[in-house]
């Protein structure tokens, strides 16, 4: 048994681990990217049903975002601060998800959707971007869904 999740191994991609994008997000953006963070990993068989998860979390987001004027959402910080954290980021996600296989590639382009939200300027804005990011990464998750198992159903 794991004493800190951050060093379970399908937490971990190329020396860095899910700890270091979710440390600074919401609770549920944080297990979205979790769940993501470890499909296929933890247990090649249930990747269907991290992805489920994930979709699960980013419903009850979406809809969370859309009837409440939500101010957790909005990263504290300099504009500097907030630059500085968004390219430790990217680096973080260009490094852990670089083997360029359907999965990773996948990863990457959700994960980085959540990763934006909470780090962009304008409070009214902040709360329209979010849930277009939450949106697109539900598509996303969705479409590779769609693509790569196609008795989804079964697999839940």
């Amino acid at each position: 048994m794991y004493d800190d999740w951050t060093k379970v191994p399908y937490y971990q991609k190329n020396g860095y681990d899910a700890y270091s994008i979710v440390q600074h997000k919401t609770f549920n953006i944080g297990t979205i990217i979790r769940y993501l963070w470890r499909a296929g990993d933890k247990d090649p068989d249930t990747i269907a049903k991290d992805l489920y998860k994930a979709i699960g979390y980013l419903d009850l987001t979406i809809s969370y975002y859309s009837n409440h004027d939500n101010d957790k959402i909005i990263k504290s910080g300099t504009e500097s601060d907030n630059m500085n954290y968004i390219v430790n980021q990217m680096h973080i996600l260009n490094t852990a998800f670089n083997d360029n296989t359907s999965i990773s590639t996948f990863k990457h382009i959700a994960i980085n959707r959540l990763t934006s939200i909470g780090n962009l300027h304008g409070y009214n804005e902040k709360q329209e971007l979010a849930i277009s990011h939450l949106n697109v990464c539900k598509d996303i998750i969705c479409n590779f869904i769609d693509t790569n198992f196609k008795n989804f159903n079964n697999l839940v």
